[in-house]
């Protein structure tokens, strides 16, 4: 279930539930992200945890799996952790929430865990515990601090569904035995009873603002609802399903703040969790297969050489290495892009790993230690599954379950050929290289093993009975014996090589799953997917059969052994030369046989490949190609050339007889990477720099402790033409800081920042340093503080640099960066950054509005004549026809227009590869003003109809914006509007959409910034400030009318009308006009205690920054007499104000909000009461803001917009 703010709108008795979650088998636990607008489940019927956006049409996926019973689930949505409980498996894990990372955080004596509760601000979790004993305990989120706070002790009985009130800083617990919910503090002090309901079967309680909300199970099944505070019953939905998790989708249950994991991961390798264990408040953690470095960030593992198992895993995305004479503990390798390996095999001549991955669809290799790691295979594959590999003819050999096929390759890939077909449902594959023979195992209705020749020929069925899931195959060299496990009958059987003599070895016994198995010496190895370990017994009786190790891993699959003994040892008729074949030479049990790639005959003579047409490699590949004199045929070679800024990975190229070069066209061409990057004197790195240094790569330096920076960048990235940005960093010994309250005469800046001038969506960083390290760094943007984190796009890293990483119009302005003692300003430098949007155009498209019928050119031009330029409208590319013509240089033309070419249009210019280098926009308005449209006001005003705002699960962060609200949907408020100042390049104030041509806003944004209607635009359907939406129009003005009766001094009549030049022709999800209402139902609505929405992109604060997205607060009307009695100015008659009277609710317009709305929602329709005129600060102690009473103006309004 998912309810969302029952408490608090009317909802009938035959109440509606909008399903997003459809198809699942048995979701149970739920968890919410409100920044990301992402929903988690648990399917405990599918053992697997999954994730979805909370967007209309979204894809459900899983993220991981191989669970137990996940009933409960939380959030830390500062650090973007997922953590679960696991009932039977007595686990709590953690993972990010892709999945990645996934690690048990703890499972010593954890009974039964049920329900889980994050308090990421404390860095703390709860949960509870169906025992015996049943109990609720504690720890730190990177499992430390560990302790119970309720148990038996304190006459509780059967506890399940917890919750947190991160105000109140208290626990709601529900306790089936007793039939009752409790609360206590985090210490387990204070406990008091809030719910008393006998015999109710509790299973998740969830919090929202005064309300307590539960399911229950059983003959009362359903939702119900009380108030927390005084346990008095509000609403019961019964359900006719049973319920199981519910959560709140409330932007007051997950606040916002500052957390060092949110800035670059806190510099951890893989998982960054909050800790109040800790003094710097988080730990790096490592998943299973790996231990944490001594730096305290990167994540290591001790491999070895010889004598070792190789276990793929699904949920952990993983290969592991198990020792095999040491404690039997998973040592990872360091693979990357690992999504679902499935079969393993390995090559102990080169010393290469060989593995399936069915997500990617690959086949790969790498080097044990993860330095070298290729792909192999990647086109026509469906279904990877088996693998295997020759290490005598070296050839590699694998399944493919969607091909229903056996290939074969050469180790590298460059020559492969499908060898075997019709194969109903292949899988496990195990080869005898010496004998010249292999075996796999088929699903067909019937599940059968087969066996043939390795170059496919002489295939026949071996069994084809006693079969059910045979997932795995192994050959014991020493006895000459085939093995394999079924998952289905949970046996392991062996047989002769023809399928005689067929002996059981083990049987697993009922709840097992094997999978991959091995054979070694007297011992055979297996994977139990029920077991999620690694077992060993008896290779002839079976006994002795034992667990190998901790059960850590999550979905073992194919198993390798690697021993002298487990490997064939002998020669073939492929041993040497190659058996004299010119690409493929498969071995066979009476020689070999020569073959060749896909599409490519043999010759006559059996040994070399040939083609029916001349064999011509590509004379272009991706970002490169060879010289057009090369021969091109099968066997030559050519010298590689690549485009500018890139380097060819190798000198040369072979033409094979496949007619495809030796290496992937993808990857002849690669940009250049950079050495290894030097350490200076006294420097660390503060997060992980490991190879291979491709461009774009990051690397962070630090000084040692006792060391501070006095030059040079700490971040360093690697860039085009092999070379480091950046300066290298400089450290020297910390200078002494003065007595409390004084500036030291030492200190002096190393770095300060300077003016710039970038371009849309350059990347801008500054430093600002100074020679101590106790001076404290401060930044400011026009006079406004940035705090450190992320405010509008601007970053504050915990270094003290300055982030932008996409530049964009509302970056602009006069910044300082201040160096201070004890609050006591010591130094200051000043820059400026002048945006440059347009430095590589040598013409911008400008705005039009224009009739129908109309010719117009967009005019745009690349500044460099190498550049090229594309046009796109509303986001789609422009194409040319018989109205639209692409001009030669950039221009857009458009010939007799209609009505549909309205819209937005972007001029895109691209360097030689594609790499965009900058955008221009122009909007284009096309009215017929012969026979303008007419529209019914009154049936489209006040409406919402976007699918973002008319579905409450939505997506998108929803942290406090406006003073103390939250962020809006899209669409929400389809009437707003913003000012945009053309000189100044700002917008200066809202506005509202009353019709097709008219808006208004208030009379004082006008006068104080000295408008005319030349001077502005207007933005409408716009929702996030930093980027410019596809629903968004900007409208011309040719008139502007404020009240003539406006006082600058009192701001009575505060009240103004923008006409604009062309009247909208119709309106969209995200344009609509706002209601004003008649006299009547204003003096109905405008009473004291009635709240209205004030909507806006205002500071957050006062003095505070911007925010980014439009955001909104519900504010309540206040009585006139506190009105005037809270203010020494002056309130007339056509004034009216709202707020709170303390200043604990912080909630407020604030400045950049005037010119707004005061909206209030009758009847699912919004009408405009007030427009935000003025106030004393914002959300200050006993002060409230003041709005235009448009009820007094309304004849006013009429008299302008007749016509």
């Amino acid at each position: 279930m998912y309810p969302s703010n029952f408490p608090d709108i009317t909802i009938p008795d035959d109440f509606n539930i909008t399903n997003m979650l459809v198809n699942r088998n048995h979701a149970v636990a739920l968890a919410v992200d409100l920044e990301d607008g992402l929903v988690f489940y648990s399917d405990v019927a599918s053992k697997a945890i999954g994730m979805a956006s909370l967007r209309v049409g979204s894809t459900v996926r899983y993220i991981t799996g191989a669970t137990g019973s996940v009933e409960g689930m939380a959030v830390d949505w500062l650090t973007k952790h997922l953590y679960w409980t696991d009932n039977p498996r007595g686990t709590i894990e953690v993972s990010r929430y892709d999945g990645s990372y996934r690690t048990t955080l703890l499972k010593d004596k954890v009974l039964r865990p049920r329900s889980i509760a994050i308090d990421p601000a404390k860095k703390v979790m709860f949960w509870t515990e169906f025992g015996p004993p049943t109990q609720i305990e504690r720890a730190s989120l990177d499992g430390t601090g560990r302790m119970e706070i309720i148990g038996p002790t304190q006459g509780v009985g059967q506890m399940s569904g917890l919750v947190i009130d991160y105000k109140e800083k208290r626990l709601y617990f529900a306790d089936i035995a007793r039939g009752i919910i409790s609360s206590v503090d985090y210490d387990g002090g204070g406990i008091r009873q809030v719910i008393s309901k006998p015999n109710s079967l509790f299973f998740e309680v969830t919090l929202y603002k005064d309300y307590i909300m539960w399911t229950e199970l059983g003959p009362n099944q359903g939702i119900f609802i009380s108030n927390k505070e005084t346990g008095e019953a509000v609403r019961a939905f019964p359900m006719t399903e049973e319920v199981y998790g519910i959560t709140m989708y409330a932007d007051t249950r997950q606040k916002i703040i500052h957390n060092p994991c949110r800035s670059y991961n806190g510099g951890c390798q893989q998982l960054c969790l909050n800790s109040y264990e800790q003094t710097n408040g988080y730990v790096c953690h490592c998943s299973m297969g790996y231990y944490l470095a001594d730096n305290g960030r990167d994540c290591h593992s001790d491999l070895v050489d010889h004598d070792f198992l190789l276990v793929t895993d699904t949920y952990h995305r993983g290969i592991y290495q198990v020792d095999l004479y040491s404690n039997f503990k998973p040592e990872a390798l360091r693979l990357n892009g690992v999504k679902n390996p499935i079969g393993i095999s390995f090559d102990p001549v080169e010393r290469m790993v060989y593995w399936t991955d069915v997500e990617k669809r690959e086949v790969n290799r790498a080097s044990l230690d993860g330095s070298r790691q290729d792909t192999i295979a990647i086109e026509n594959i469906g279904q990877p599954d088996g693998i295997a590999v020759d290490s005598i003819s070296k050839l590699v050999y694998w399944s493919d379950l969607a091909t229903r096929s056996i290939s074969v390759s050469t180790l590298d890939g460059s020559d492969r050929k499908t060898l075997v077909t019709n194969i109903a449902k292949p899988r496990a594959i195990v080869l005898h290289p010496v004998e010249g023979i292999m075996f796999w195992s088929d699903w067909r209705s019937s599940t059968v093993i087969e066996r043939s020749y390795m170059d496919g020929d002489m295939r026949r069925v071996i069994i084809n009975t006693g079969l059910r899931w045979t997932n795995g195959l192994a050959i014991d060299f020493e006895e000459n014996r085939l093995y394999w496990c079924d998952g289905g009958l949970d046996v392991i059987e062996s047989s002769d090589f023809s399928g005689r003599d067929r002996r059981v070895v083990l049987n697993l016994g009922d709840g097992r799953h094997a999978f991959g198995i091995s054979v070694i010496d007297q011992s055979v190895y297996w994977t139990d997917w029920m077991v999620k370990g690694l077992l060993k017994a008896d290779k002839l009786t079976g006994q002795n059969n034992v667990v190998l190790g901790k059960r850590d891993f999550t979905r073992p699959n194919a198993l390798f052994v690697v021993t002298n003994a487990s490997l064939p040892s002998g020669i073939n008729s492929c041993s040497e030369n190659n058996g004299g074949c010119s690409t493929l030479c498969l071995p066979t049990a009476i020689g070999r046989s020569c073959a060749c790639a896909d599409g490519v005959d043999l010759a006559q003579d059996g040994l070399t490949c040939v083609s029916e047409l001349d064999i011509q490699c590509p004379l272009d590949f991706i970002y490169g190609g060879v010289e057009e004199s090369c021969d091109r045929s099968a066997g030559s070679t050519c010298s590689v050339i690549c485009y500018s800024g890139l380097v060819p990975a190798v000198d040369y190229v072979i033409c094979q007889n496949s007619g495809s070069w030796d290496i992937p066209r993808s990857a002849i061409c690669r940009e250049e990477q950079c050495e290894a990057l030097d350490v200076p004197n006294h420097a660390i790195f503060s997060g992980p720099c490991n190879p291979p240094y491709d461009q774009g790569k990051l690397c962070i330096l630090e000084c040692e402790p006792g060391y501070v920076r006095t030059s040079g960048k700490p971040r360093r990235v690697c860039a085009h033409g092999g070379e480091w940005l950046g300066t290298p960093i400089v450290c020297e010994e910390m200078v002494e800081p003065p007595p409390e309250g004084e500036c030291s005469s030492e200190l002096a800046f190393q770095e300060t920042p300077e003016d710039y001038s970038p371009v849309q969506d350059d990347l801008v960083q500054q430093s600002c340093t100074t020679n101590s390290p106790q001076a404290d760094i401060t930044w400011y943007k026009d006079g406004v503080r940035l705090m450190t984190g992320s405010v509008n796009g601007i970053y504050i890293l915990p270094s003290n640099d300055l982030l932008i990483p996409g530049f964009d119009t509302h970056h602009q302005g006069h910044y300082a960066c201040v160096a201070s003692f004890s609050g006591r300003e010591c130094l200051r430098v000043e820059v400026d950054f002048a945006f440059d949007p347009y430095r590589h155009f040598e013409a911008v498209p400008a705005n039009a509005s224009l009739d129908v019928g109309d010719h117009h050119l967009f005019e745009c031009q690349a500044q460099s004549a190498i550049d090229s330029v594309t046009w796109w409208k509303d986001g789609s590319r422009v194409h040319q026809t018989d109205q639209i013509i692409l001009i030669s240089g950039g221009s857009l033309l458009i010939r007799n227009l209609v009505r549909q070419d309205s819209g937005k249009y972007t001029c895109i210019v691209s360097d030689q590869r594609g790499n965009q280098r900058g955008k221009a926009y122009a909007w284009l308005t096309v009215a017929d003003t012969m026979n303008p449209p007419t529209i019914n006001i009154t049936e489209v005003c006040g409406t919402v109809t976007s699918p973002e705002a008319t579905m409450f699960t939505t997506p998108g962060p929803r942290d406090g914006r406006v003073v103390g609200g939250q962020q809006s949907l899209p669409g929400s408020a389809p009437y707003m509007g913003r000012i945009w100042h053309k000189a100044d390049r700002t917008f200066v104030c809202g506005a509202t959409l009353l019709n097709q041509r008219w808006v208004i806003t208030a009379a004082h944004c006008i006068v104080l910034y000295q408008l005319q209607f030349r001077d502005i635009l207007l933005y409408f359907g716009d929702h996030d400030t930093l980027t410019s939406e596809d629903h968004q129009v900007i409208a011309e003005v040719d008139q502007i009318i404020q009240h003539e009766d406006f006082d600058e001094e009192s701001f009575d009549k505060d009240i103004a009308l923008i006409r604009l030049k062309q009247p909208f022709a119709e309106f969209t999800d995200y344009i609509r006009p706002i209601c004003i209402p008649p006299a009547w139902l204003a003096k109905m609505l405008l009473q004291p205690d009635m709240m209205g929405r004030v909507t806006g992109w205002g500071q957050i604060a006062e003095g505070g920054p911007y925010p980014r997205y439009l955001t909104e607060v519900d504010l309540p009307v206040v009585k006139s007499k506190k009105c005037k009695d809270a203010t020494t100015f002056e309130v007339t008659r056509y004034m009216f104000c709202a707020g709170y009277a303390s200043a604990e609710e912080k909630k407020d317009a604030c400045q950049g909000d005037s010119g707004g709305p005061f909206a209030m929602l009758h009847e699912n329709r919004w009408y405009q009461l007030g427009i935000v005129s003025w106030g004393e600060g914002c959300a200050r102690d006993s002060k409230y803001g003041y709005y235009t009473k448009i009820l007094r103006l309304h004849s006013w309004i009429d008299r302008n917009i007749s016509d």
